[in-house]
């Protein structure tokens, strides 16, 4: 059963205090499976084999990617009806 990774609660800034959700974030996936080593990285491994891993960074206590610092991730194994935006 493949797995996604969805970010969200993205700001620009770590330190700046959210008074609302936030941005929202990618979705990756489908994903073989998602692996954290000490609250630092979030590696995982795509389903389709033409991509290999892919790899992301914890910093200041937010998931950082492409700019954005995310508060939140959530990881799932199935997509909802509702349109999403998938990044691989």
């Amino acid at each position: 059963m493949p797995a996604y990774i969805e970010l969200f609660h993205g700001r620009t800034d770590p330190k700046e205090e959210l008074e609302d959700w936030g941005s929202p974030g990618p979705i990756f996936g489908p994903l073989q499976f998602v692996h954290t080593t000490y609250a630092c990285h979030i590696k995982f491994n795509y389903a389709d084999e033409s991509q290999r891993h892919g790899w992301l960074n914890v910093t200041e206590d937010f998931v950082y990617y492409d700019g954005v610092y995310y508060g939140d991730w959530s990881v799932f194994t199935e997509l909802s009806d509702e349109p999403k935006r998938t990044f691989g």
